[in-house]
């Protein structure tokens, strides 16, 4: 018997090679898909799926499609998108039944319709012919430019090019150049690439300007805008990140008599100077938000109102909107207020000056000093109050990049960490929500920033992931289990793992008019109030504080409906400002690793400590915090096995050597090769750091926890 075995096995083996290319082609072309649980089979009818394709950065994608059904987005692996970029139309197939949390696998067959046909990317000469390599993953093909020489393009430029035809048989792609934008690698051409590609408007129009020059104009003629409550003798401060450019906040403390403080955070008034309806409001309607770039910002609002008049800047007399919150001595709310203001600010501080002053590197007497040290002690008090409602403090670690003259990268360094970030912090999440309990008062619909309560099943899954850490926590944890795993892993080499599990676990937050509150600030009612320079947002509520009449703040009056032409609107700029925000971090995002890579591509052979972010079935995915980054692991660089995910342990397991690599595990690994155009980086376990530790009871047996669908490693393959 144990020689048949033996000889079906060498037959199986033997049969492999011919195999796998038979079976490859016929899963390019939809005639057989992989099914659930690692088996192929054959695309069942009536079992098609039209949608708009959403890729992602690490490769797969999702179908989300125009009928929507019970089981949601249709779940595309990495190289079953049959070139499908984001936003094309599609048809696709589903694989099989629904996986684990009900999630369908499929197959793109078709391209319908292409939804973006520019892209930004390398031009390159090629014999006689120049083609442009697509930047990122958003386009899986190169596409031939025949005008690249006519249009004075230079090899290894960053271009805009509109894709013409499709690829189609042996004959390419091809394209037309629209737009030169430089060498690539120059930080300026870099960020002006990130923007095309993200469609984020870089200059106004003209219509704009010319309101924005008038606005200033009459500012400097007559700055009295109408009747405001002089604050100007109020000591306050303004605390900003050493490269700030534009101040939109100040605050100020005070004790009171009776006990307790009060908190004043003074908020220039844009609103003033941005008529609603008018060029300049249109153009930073558009625009959302302002991006900020690595030593490049594109402002929501011209730079003479966002730099000029509208900034709070040392010295100056400003309009403002001033919150005055009143506490007691436990830092409760007793009550608040909001009044158009004029106000001066006495110092202008970056938060390590701040921190310089708060550790006594300053004189007793001085009167900033003085501010600092009652701001810290509410600052912590307000804290200890928001923490025992339920507030979530989740660690997110931050690099600066670093630049010479020049503006080429030269380094990393970890982003500051003093404690005035997290005072500024708390003073501007009591002034969203106070202004939000205000709004409620008045029975206005606004555009709050909610946050949904995580996902039943997702937190579910977070509970399964921390268990394999030993941290046990219930089914269906609440903010105080939350807070409770949080901290306990904070300080321990599986903290950042921990806390990575815990923010993809949360929903996003958005804008919207809905009633909801906020989860992670444990907070009912929470609007954005505090930076109507850089968010459209804002500037409706400070619109909305001028409808509220004498006093109307200080009785309740019943809700507006979640209904009707004023609310429609409110919902549909609030879904528009939220895409405009997402945009914006993605293109920061894409623009920081692209220079990170570029950093990296100097570096190729050297090693760094990292930890396994995630994995996939062809590898891991790597972290590497000391640049904020994530890399592959290719199973072909690990140990000889056939390597299999098991979700229920988050790990990839070899089963013929009992090795493991979990979410969470440090690992060593070497820069293999750096590719900034493609997001690409591609590591290897370093010496020493090849073999992941043996799990319990040796050779891993197959159970309802395991996905069996996996990867032999072939050195060389």
């Amino acid at each position: 018997m144990k020689k048949r075995e033996r000889r079906l096995e060498k037959g199986r083996r033997g049969a492999r090679p011919a195999f796998r290319p038979i079976v490859k082609e016929h899963f390019k072309s939809g005639r057989l898909i992989q099914g659930w649980p690692g088996a192929f089979t054959g695309p069942e009818v009536g079992r098609e799926v039209i949608g708009t394709y959403r890729g992602h950065a690490r490769g797969f994608g999702f179908v989300i499609p125009e009928s929507p059904d019970a089981h949601g987005d249709l779940f595309i692996p990495e190289g079953s998108a049959r070139r499908a970029v984001t936003g094309d139309t599609v048809r696709a197939i589903v694989a099989g039944r629904p996986g684990r949390r009900g999630i369908l696998v499929g197959s793109v067959v078709e391209i319908l319709s292409r939804g973006e046909r520019r892209f930004v990317g390398i031009a390159e000469r090629d014999g006689r012919t120049w083609v442009v390599r697509p930047d990122g993953k958003r386009l899986p093909f190169a596409i031939h430019a025949p005008d690249a020489g006519a249009k004075g393009v230079h090899d290894g430029d960053k271009v805009v090019v509109e894709l013409v035809a499709e690829p189609s048989g042996e004959r390419p792609a091809t394209g037309a150049i629209l737009e030169r934008l430089g060498p690539a690698g120059r930080l300026d051409v870099d960020a002006l690439a990130i923007l095309r590609a993200f469609r984020i408007p870089d200059a106004f129009p003209d219509p704009a300007i010319d309101e924005a020059r008038a606005v200033v104009a009459a500012y400097e003629r007559d700055p009295d805008d109408g009747a405001r409550t002089d604050l100007r003798d109020l000591p306050l401060v303004t605390i900003d990140p050493d490269d700030a450019k534009d101040f939109d906040d100040a605050i100020s403390v005070r004790r009171l008599r009776a006990g307790g403080w009060e908190l004043g955070v003074h908020i220039a008034d844009v609103s003033s100077f941005v008529a609603e309806g008018g060029a300049l409001d249109e153009a930073a309607r558009e625009r959302g938000n302002s991006v900020y770039l690595p030593l490049h910002v594109v402002p929501m609002l011209p730079e003479i109102i966002s730099n000029g008049v509208a900034s709070l800047q040392e010295g100056e007399d400003r309009r403002a909107r001033s919150v005055s919150i009143e506490y007691d001595a436990e830092a409760r709310v007793r009550g608040a207020r909001v009044e158009r203001s004029w106000i001066r600010s006495a110092r202008r501080l970056t938060y390590s000056q701040a921190q310089a002053i708060l550790d006594g590197d300053a004189r007793t007497g001085d009167p900033v000093a003085k501010l600092l040290r009652d701001a810290a002690k509410l600052a912590r008090a307000i804290e200890g109050r928001r923490a025992r409602v339920g507030m979530l403090a989740i660690d997110k670690p931050e690099v600066d990049l670093v630049f010479d003259e020049k503006e080429r990268i030269t380094g990393v360094r970890p982003a500051s960490a003093e404690w005035t970030h997290k005072l500024i912090e708390m003073f501007m999440i009591e002034a969203n929500e106070a202004v939000a309990r205000i709004l409620d008062d008045a029975g206005f619909a606004y555009l709050r920033r909610i946050h949904p309560d995580p996902d039943r099943e997702a937190l579910a899954q977070l509970a399964r992931f921390t268990r394999a850490f030993g941290y046990e926590i219930p089914g269906h944890p609440g903010r105080g289990d939350l807070q409770a795993l949080l901290a306990a892993a904070r300080e321990k080499p599986e903290g950042p793992a921990i806390g990575l599990a815990v923010l993809r676990a949360m929903e996003r937050a958005v804008y919207s008019p809905r009633r909801e509150g906020h989860f992670g600030l444990a907070s009912d009612a929470y609007a954005h109030f505090t930076s109507p320079i850089r968010r459209y947002a804002d500037l409706t509520v400070h619109r909305l504080l001028d409808r509220i009449p004498a006093g109307g703040g200080r009785r309740r009056r019943a809700p507006a409906p979640d209904s009707g032409e004023e609310w429609e609107a409110l919902d549909a700029l609030g879904r528009h400002i939220s895409f405009t925000e997402r945009r914006a971090e993605d293109a920061e995002r894409e623009l920081r690793t692209m220079k990170i890579l570029e950093l990296l591509a100097r570096r190729i052979g050297e090693t760094f400590d990292g930890f396994v972010s995630g994995v996939a079935s062809f590898g891991l995915f790597v972290t590497l915090p000391a640049f904020l980054t994530d890399g592959l692991v290719h199973v072909r660089e690990l140990p000889d096995d056939w390597w299999e995910v098991d979700p229920a342990r988050a790990s990839l397991a070899g089963t013929r050597t009992g090795l493991a690599y979990r979410v969470g595990d440090r690992i060593r690994v070497r820069v293999v090769a750096a590719d900034p155009s493609s997001l690409r980086l591609d590591l290897r376990p370093a010496d020493g750091s090849a073999a992941a530790a043996p799990r319990a009871g040796g050779r891993k047996r197959k159970g309802k926890g395991t996905e069996r669908t996996g990867a032999r490693n072939r050195r060389g393959s």
